[in-house]
């Protein structure tokens, strides 16, 4: 097969995919299946697996701006041009097709895609991609289930197992040794279980002869649902899913160090609605990807382990992002969002004494923090806390674009009703952290008041701030020096628009060098919307300076002036759902529609200017906001 060509716009430097000897640069192999199938594989969905190895290995094949956080942002979204051999070329060829996978892959990345496809060779194309076993039993399966090895997937499979009538396929992609092992076990525990009815199928998938340059895989998903795909196709099944949990997929930033391209979205509602949009374009009828614990806590997960009677196993699974420095006797580093999402769902259900606290590198609680690992725990710990209070309006006001896109994700469901089960999920999330945590305050007593306990441990920060509502004390992180962000402020009271038809209450500032624009009782716009508005308004400023009435406001037609290295069509889009997101809140407030178009305004062949009505706000000293 001819090469897959990716090259990074920015740098101007080229990778070339191949799967084949001489060099070979990504090798994709099932390992063989023991059945035969029912069905041949749709060369649309091959080429789908080929579009998302390349996806794939263009996330890993370039760094991601440096290692200091003040340069990320900007620096750290990455542009990429993709040619890639398709066999089913017309269907690749249609804009709405190429649309739906670019929007899927930048929203799952944060990265910008651009793609274009050729004709496959037939003679050179790859055969038999699943190495079948001719002479097995044909296995017949009602579900694929996307099996990582963590306690989510594990639980996942366990409660289908034990609840449904049909069969399973588990399917894995093994990308290192050490998953492998864990992943082979748990598999190992379900075959023996439930007999006849489980079948594993393993694909190794990962680069050769080189390391990976980014090590996060925000891509992953891609290549999760694609494999997950194929194998459903071959074998009939008609529901594909991962099962991981909603706090974990919803994915609230908890910080303004946990930014952009830091937070991943592989399970994230819209990230698996887009691929679902996607994959019906390419070939209508597939089975849909969904998340069965979509609203779950981890807390609730693992009692799922428990009611199925496999609590044994929870030592076994591993959630650790850190797999690189994982070892037998520490599988889990303790500092991650991962192990604390692990550890305090674990310990609210009381079923610590199937989760080693030495199996932990650093411990949970009363481990000793530095840098980055301090600010993590305490943003996250602090975060959660916080949420036992929220209202839906909280939620609105200060998580605003997280929340619609959440929202979007769930198109099935109103949005009242799916804000209703989100504050349930993050409130019984609350009330487990804070169980843990008072728990470990009763437990640890004699060593709180004897001062024995590190000052830097979780839960000796938490006792310096009750309840996470004070200012912390936490060391600087190394990576940071100076610049340093502060942490987040919550401000208790709703700062809601009371009057629909009254003009909107707009403050453009930094966030360090993050743009953002705040609409007062809607939410906030970040990222390049935010910087679109930001663009929009120097000219909007000299025109409200120059007394022009509001119908005589400009309209900007040069889309350089914005000062974004964009295509125009590329800052229509940008607009468009800055648009959508000003929208959704407004809906959600006001219960209708907006009549016009929110805070850009544009009249076809004149371009864009912002609203002409709004009202400049400005953030004072304690970041409440003030009228200008």
């Amino acid at each position: 097969m001819a090469d897959t060509q990716i090259v990074n716009v920015d740098t101007r430097v080229r990778c070339d995919l191949r799967h084949t000897r001489p060099g070979q640069t990504f090798r994709l192999a099932f390992e063989q299946i023991t059945a035969a199938a029912v069905a041949p594989i749709d060369p649309v969905i091959e080429d789908f697996l080929e579009v998302a190895c390349a996806i794939f290995f263009a996330d890993s094949s370039f760094r991601r701006g440096s290692d200091t956080r003040p340069e990320m942002g900007t620096a750290w979204h990455r542009r990429f041009h993709i040619k890639v051999p398709v066999q089913a070329l017309d269907r690749w060829s249609d804009p709405a097709v190429v649309d739906a996978l670019s929007e899927a892959a930048q929203f799952l990345t944060d990265d910008s895609f651009s793609f274009e496809f050729v004709a496959r060779e037939p003679r050179l194309g790859r055969q038999n991609i699943l190495d079948l076993d001719p002479t097995g039993v044909t296995f017949q399966a009602e579900e694929v289930i996307l099996f990582s090895g963590g306690l989510d997937s594990f639980a996942g499979a366990l409660e289908a197992l034990s609840t449904i009538q049909g069969n399973v396929l588990l399917v894995s992609h093994r990308s290192a040794q050490k998953v492998k092992s864990r992943q082979d076990r748990l598999a190992e525990y379900l075959l023996n279980r439930f007999r006849h009815r489980l079948m594993y199928v393993k694909v190794d998938a990962h680069r050769v002869s080189t390391a990976a340059r980014d090590t996060t895989q925000r891509s992953r998903t891609f290549l999760f649902a694609a494999l997950g795909h194929a194998v459903a196709q071959s074998f009939g099944a008609r529901r594909i899913s991962f099962y991981e949990n909603g706090i974990v997929s919803h994915n609230l930033p908890i910080g303004p160090q946990v930014i952009g391209t830091m937070a991943t979205r592989t399970t994230h509602p819209l990230a698996l609605h887009m691929l679902n949009r996607l994959l019906g374009l390419l070939r209508p009828g597939v089975p849909p990807i969904s998340n069965g614990y979509a609203w779950l806590t981890k807390t609730e997960v693992v009692q799922r382990i428990a009611q199925y009677g496999a609590e044994d196993q929870i030592r076994r699974a591993v959630s650790c992002t850190s797999v690189r420095d994982q070892t037998t006797l520490n599988p889990h580093c303790g500092t991650c969002s991962q192990c604390l999402d692990r550890r305090f769902g674990i310990l609210a259900a009381g079923l610590e004494k199937h989760d080693p606290a030495d199996g932990y590198k650093s411990d949970v609680l009363l481990g000793t923090r530095t840098g980055h690992q301090a600010t993590m725990a305490v943003e996250w710990s602090r975060h959660a806390l916080h949420m036992a209070r929220v209202t839906p309006m909280d939620l609105i006001s200060r998580f605003g674009p997280h929340i619609n896109r959440i929202l979007a994700g769930h198109p099935t469901l109103s949005a009242d009703h799916a804000m209703q089960m989100m504050l349930a999920m993050h409130q019984r999330h609350a009330a487990a952290v804070k169980s843990v945590l008072t728990r470990a305050v009763c437990d640890n007593a004699p060593e709180i008041v004897a001062g024995s306990l590190p000052t830097n441990s979780l839960l000796m920060m938490h006792i310096g701030a009750p309840g996470g509502g004070a200012p912390l004390s936490i060391p600087p992180d190394p990576r940071l020096g100076e610049k340093r962000p502060a942490m987040p402020t919550y401000i208790p009271e709703i700062d809601r628009r009371v009057d629909p038809d009254a003009p909107l209450e707009v403050s453009f500032f930094f966030e360090g060098e993050h743009h953002r624009v705040s609409v007062k009782g809607l939410c906030d716009i970040l990222g390049i919307q935010a910087k679109v508005a930001h663009g929009l308004k120097p000219m909007f400023d000299e025109d409200r300076k120059d007394g022009l009435e509001p119908d005589q406001h400009r309209y900007m037609m040069d889309y350089r002036k914005l000062g974004l290295d964009l295509s125009s069509s590329a800052v229509r889009k940008h607009i468009q759902l800055c648009r959508k997101t000003l929208a959704a809140s407004y809906e959600q407030l006001f219960g209708v529609v907006p009549r016009d178009h929110l805070l850009i305004q544009n009249k076809p062949r004149h371009g864009y200017r912002l609203d002409p009505s709004i009202r400049l706000t400005a953030r004072n000293q304690n970041g409440e906001i003030a009228n200008r």
